[in-house]
């Protein structure tokens, strides 16, 4: 009997020794509405959302509204939610759910939810949608919808884009529209889009009675930011470094109205303009009283660069050419001490002819001082940086632009790798890029709104400017060695 009793514990234990069930793959999927329900009773109307997993209740905090709105009571209990307290004025409840919902484990959703429950009232099956590009994987979009002549900071309805960047709006009046989108929670575009990678829409918006559908791409961008002066130190007489608000710093020259240089204690206001990649504008008036240091520092080189057949040279601080005009090619010599052509292109900044057979550059420091007479320190002399050259073999790209605009456009062809770019610019009808480097190429196209037309037009919100058009290979491009690619075909909507 003992015996019997031993082999029964034994067969016990290794049975339960054999470890717990292993606990499946990782949940990486946020949430899931499975089904709503809308009571309407005498103690009010109430709308039941439920999920296909227990949701985190912190999540659903100001993540749902109605009719734009979060003036409801909200509840949670496992993976339902109940809208209770809602507005009898209207008739029909537009309900807005958006991606922060999350489960325990802090996935969000993949999609933003719309659903009506209309009240006796014909819900318009008018729609603006599209697909937001240049996205940057988990980062959250919303896109806003405002209706032109009303207060452009006002939007009527936001959503946010699907994790692959598309968004939807519907049940949307005729009229005409605008659409901004933002990296991030939208407060008021016209001040988010100077801080937050943004996008506008291309083209103008307009839902008619023929026309109820209307789908729109949008590229999101950098900020286009405005600065402001917070701060200023006079470096010298004529010189001075601006603190702006974001942090960063500006060097600027500057004098009094009668010429000449400031001196401590003088009042001193500062009016300039600045610019970003789209806008001119001036920044705010700075004023203040100069404090300037005993300046007893020699100006030096920053950097230099080679662009063709000139040398840029960028110094520490403003300088001034002390040659006379008849000794104006007094300054830079080549190897053969012969005198070269200069350009004082701004205080910080002189460019510098040279030929192709130069492979030096003298300088003689003591015709190049600052505003307090402190000259560059000796004779310097600078290598001239040889012009790339290329031991490498070629493919080429030829294709058609179909475009029927009022602009010429940019035909850009950028390498995933290296991010090397190359452009073709025309109106429409064939491009070629010829000495194309091997590689994959992502291929575009877009409306030239700017004088450099390296730079894509994001759209001004005020006053409003729309972005430029674009068009988008659907596919990557193989450039391979000594072949010719043709028949690619860019299409404009």
């Amino acid at each position: 009997m003992k015996n019997i009793f031993l082999l029964i514990l034994a067969l016990f234990i290794s049975c339960a020794s054999q470890g717990r069930p292993g606990g499946g793959p990782v949940d990486t999927q946020g949430p899931s509405v499975i089904n709503y329900e809308f009571k309407d009773t005498k103690k009010g109307k109430t709308i039941i959302i439920e999920f296909d997993e227990i949701i985190d209740p912190k999540s659903i905090v100001n993540s749902i509204s109605i009719n734009g709105s979060n003036n409801f009571n909200l509840k949670s209990n496992y993976n339902k939610v109940i809208l209770s307290s809602l507005d009898d004025n209207k008739n029909i409840f537009e309900l807005y759910i958006d991606r922060k919902i999350s489960d325990y484990r802090g996935n969000i959703m993949a999609s933003p939810i719309i659903e009506f429950f209309p009240l006796g009232s014909e819900i318009s099956q008018s729609t603006i949608s599209g697909q937001l590009k240049n996205i940057i994987d988990d980062e959250i979009y919303e896109v806003a919808l405002f209706e032109v002549g009303n207060d452009s900071t006002s939007y009527i309805k936001k959503t946010q884009a699907d994790a692959s960047g598309q968004f939807k709006f519907k049940n949307i009046k005729n009229g005409d529209y605008r659409l901004g989108a933002i990296e991030g929670e939208i407060d008021n575009f016209n001040l988010d889009y100077r801080i937050k990678r943004y996008g506008i829409q291309s083209r103008d918006i307009m839902i008619r009675k023929d026309s109820t559908e209307f789908e729109i791409d949008i590229i999101i961008d950098n900020p286009l930011p405005i600065y402001k002066i917070i701060g200023a130190d006079m470096i010298n007489g004529n010189y001075a470094i601006l603190t702006l608000n974001d942090g960063s710093e500006k060097a600027v020259y500057i004098k009094p109205d009668n010429g000449g240089r400031y001196n401590s204690g003088d009042y001193i206001r500062i009016d300039i303009n600045n610019s970003n990649r789209l806008e001119n504008y001036a920044m705010n008036m700075f004023e203040f009283i100069a404090s300037i240091p005993n300046d007893t520092i020699y100006p030096q080189i920053n950097n230099y660069y080679r662009l063709n057949d000139s040398i840029y040279f960028n110094f520490s601080e403003p300088v001034q050419i002390l040659a006379r005009d008849e000794d104006k090619n007094s300054i830079f010599f080549n190897d053969s001490k012969e005198g070269l052509q200069y350009n004082i292109i701004d205080p910080f900044n002189i460019s510098v002819e040279i030929d192709d057979i130069d492979k030096q550059i003298y300088i003689d420091n003591s015709g190049i001082s600052d505003f307090n007479n402190n000259n560059l320190d000796s004779l310097t002399v600078i290598d001239i940086p040889e012009l790339e050259k290329l031991d490498q073999k070629f493919g080429s790209l030829k294709g058609n632009i179909d475009y029927n605009g009022q602009y010429e456009v940019a035909v850009r062809l950028t390498n995933n790798e290296s991010l090397i770019q190359y452009y073709a610019i025309v109106k429409s009808g064939e491009f070629l890029f010829e000495q194309v480097i091997p590689g994959d190429y992502t291929l575009d196209s877009y409306e030239i709104k700017n004088d450099n037309f390296k730079i894509y037009h994001s759209g001004i919100w005020r006053p409003f400017e729309k972005s430029a058009r674009f068009a988008i290979y659907p596919d990557n491009v193989d450039i391979r060695a000594h072949w010719i690619i043709e028949g690619l075909e860019i299409i404009y909507d």
